[in-house]
Order: structure tokens, then sequence, then C-alpha cells
């Protein structure tokens, strides 16, 4: 049934050997789930269960891609971008462990009109569709009601080795269920860098030896467990890295640290 497909191993779904190179994986590459009459949510929602991660690549149209990525490096010409802080120490940025540039926006916010588009009418259904799902297969702590999210991080990783050292997006029960991030680079090849790299559960820095390199092709949507399951870093970028990222976060802990709302 359908509760047995979702929690049992489906080895060799996911074509992973294509993600950290020029190939793409289209919404085509859930055939299997296709010819079992699934939709693309349900497929999604079986791959964070296994993997802990999920991509989908053309989620978005390549020119509403290119248009979010001129707003954001609009933003960083007009000096509105500052460098990536630590969530441990917001106030004074770690350039040796974060090299990255940054700015929040709220969706509906002047300058950010294509990035919010997504938001709304793309990222917002998807997520709410999958956790919704989850919720009702297979319960909590998996599913969960969507009813608050982070404002948008805009991020530029320059051209000069811009990188992200090994962490968590939620180490210390800070809200954050599920991260979502778009990438928006054109004509992206090996050489520009800027993989994320994703290790397994709870893998120590001093552990490589599971990994999965993820490159950041233009409307290639990520989506992995904020917490310890899903140590992640970016690899040095040769190559201006755009992308914007979302945190859906969990209700249950929205009385300790408030985020921020679905708006």
């Amino acid at each position: 049934d359908l509760e047995h497909w979702l929690l049992g191993k489906d080895v060799g779904a996911v074509e992973k050997e294509k993600l950290s190179g020029e190939g793409k994986i289209t919404l085509k590459y859930m055939e299997r789930a296709e010819k079992m009459g699934l939709k693309d949510f349900i497929y999604a929602s079986k791959r964070l269960l296994e993997d802990n991660y999920c991509v989908i690549d053309n989620f978005i149209p390549d020119h509403l891609a290119l248009d979010m990525r001129n707003e954001i490096h609009s933003m960083y010409t007009h000096d509105k971008m500052s460098p990536g802080a630590l969530a441990q120490s917001l106030s004074s940025p770690a350039t040796t462990l974060r090299s990255d540039y940054v700015v929040w926006r709220e969706g509906g916010d002047p300058g950010v009109e294509k990035c919010s588009e997504y938001l709304h009418n793309y990222l917002d259904v998807f997520v709410q569709k999958i956790a919704a799902f989850l919720l009702a297969a297979v319960g909590e702590p998996h599913g969960w009601e969507v009813k608050h999210r982070s404002k948008m991080m805009c991020s530029l990783y320059p051209s000069t080795g811009a990188h992200y050292v090994k962490h968590y997006d939620n180490s210390s029960c800070n809200t954050r269920k599920l991260t979502a991030i778009i990438y928006l680079n054109e004509n992206w090849s090996p050489p520009h860098g800027g993989h994320i790299r994703i290790g397994a559960p709870h893998q120590t820095n001093e552990d490589t030896s599971t990994f999965i390199d993820i490159a950041p092709l233009l409307g290639r949507l990520l989506l992995f467990w904020s917490d310890q399951r899903c140590p992640h870093e970016v690899a040095p970028a040769w190559e201006d890295r755009y992308a914007l990222t979302v945190w859906y976060l969990d209700k249950n802990l929205i009385e300790n640290e408030d985020d921020g709302e679905m708006r």
C-alpha cells in the first residue's frame, strides 16, 4: 500500500550520479512514480523520507529563474547585500567559515517581485502539499501543518572561491524544519564550482566517507530536512553563484522563536 511504499526502500529510483554534473533530472525522472499514477509532490515526499533530501529540476520556467537572478544581482550591485553571518554569531561574520553575501526579504517587498512570484505561486503550494501528504500518510514528525516560514534569503557566492563550511541549518531547535533552495545559475558547468555537498545524518566534520554533491543548476529545487539528518557545505564558487533559500518552520517550536509567518 501507499504507506508501505513511502517507508520502504526504493533503491535506484533517483539517478544520483547525475546530480553533480551538468545533466538534469527533470520531472520525468519520477517516471516510476508516474507509472504508479502518483503526483510529483508524492514522489518528493518519498525522496525526503528515504534520502532526507529531494532534487527537482526545471521546477520553475527558465525566464522566471533568470528574472529572480537579476533581482538578486541588482541588490548586490546596489550594496543591499551583506556578508553572511553564522547563526551562532550574527554580529560578527566569520569569513573563513562562510563567505557569501545575503539579504533577507519578505514576499511582496519592492525589488523582489519575481522572487515573490516564485515563493507564492510555486514553492509555498508545493511544500504545503508535501507536508499535508506526509501528515496524512505517515503522521508526525515527518508531516506537519505548514503555517510559518522564514523570510527569503537571497544569496550570492562571488567567484573568488566563496564557500560555506559544513553545518546544519537547525542544530539547536531553532524552529527550521525543511530547507528549500532554488538555484539561479545559467549555463553552469563543473569548473564553476559551488556544489552543495550533503553528508550522512549526524556526520562529523572529519567524516567525508558518505556524501552527495548537487550542482546549482538553473531552476533546480533542492529540499532537505534542516536538522542533523542533513549536514551540508558549499564548495568554493569560481563563477558567481546565485540562490534563494526559504525555511519552513515547525509550528510546535514557534512559541520559542518566531522566524516568520506565511505571507
